[in-house]
């Protein structure tokens, strides 16, 4: 399974809604983080994604991908 895969998975768990709504829902909401990620971040995510042709990420590379986009997005600590 893909990584937007494994995230929808847990998205329709929790939300209790298809898992093929789920599936648009993470697309959906990782497309517009990508858009307004510094480009570097916002490049890879987008690789991720699979808009974008580069190297593959698994979802430990994922992680420390956005490990500080909480204060990117301002929901860091203050």
């Amino acid at each position: 399974m893909d990584v937007i895969g494994e995230i929808a998975k847990i998205v329709a768990e929790k939300a209790k809604i298809s898992q093929d709504s789920a599936r648009i829902a993470v697309k959906v909401v990782l497309e517009q983080v990508a858009e307004r990620l510094p480009d570097p971040l916002g490049n890879q995510l987008e690789s991720l994604l699979g808009t974008k042709q580069a190297g593959s990420m698994d979802l430990g590379g994922m992680a420390g991908m956005l490990g500080g986009l909480g204060d990117i997005l301002g929901g860091g600590k203050k």
